[in-house]
């Protein structure tokens, strides 16, 4: 399974982005190969809507199983959950520890 993280940097210590559509990077680790990749966010610069539309189109094709962000948009919503894509939200910490989190259960799915 890969797991996305929003991020303002394409680094295990880089604070969880606070806008899911927002974002410029999502850091992935793949709990099968146990690494981790890094994807920039396709259109940053698009419209708040458009820009979470497009991130979670871009998730959806690179076959990702969860997204952790601060917080997500409707539509961006729609998208993974159509996709069935696990979508979970985490305050200020880093995206090492959304992982950490998530893996022991403590991050919710929205």
């Amino acid at each position: 399974m890969k797991i996305a993280v929003a991020c303002n940097t394409p680094s295990p210590s880089s604070p969880v982005a606070s806008r899911f559509g927002r974002a410029p990077w999502f850091l992935v680790y793949d709990t099968v190969a146990h690494r981790f990749d890094s994807l920039p966010h396709p259109s940053p610069e698009r419209g708040p809507a458009e820009a979470g539309i497009e991130a979670a189109r871009f998730l959806r094709g690179a076959r990702i199983g969860v997204v952790v962000a601060g917080q997500f948009g409707d539509s961006a919503l729609r998208i993974l959950h159509a996709a069935r894509i696990c979508v979970t939200s985490a305050g200020r910490i880093t995206a090492a520890q959304a992982l950490a989190d998530f893996k022991d259960g403590v991050l919710v799915d929205i």
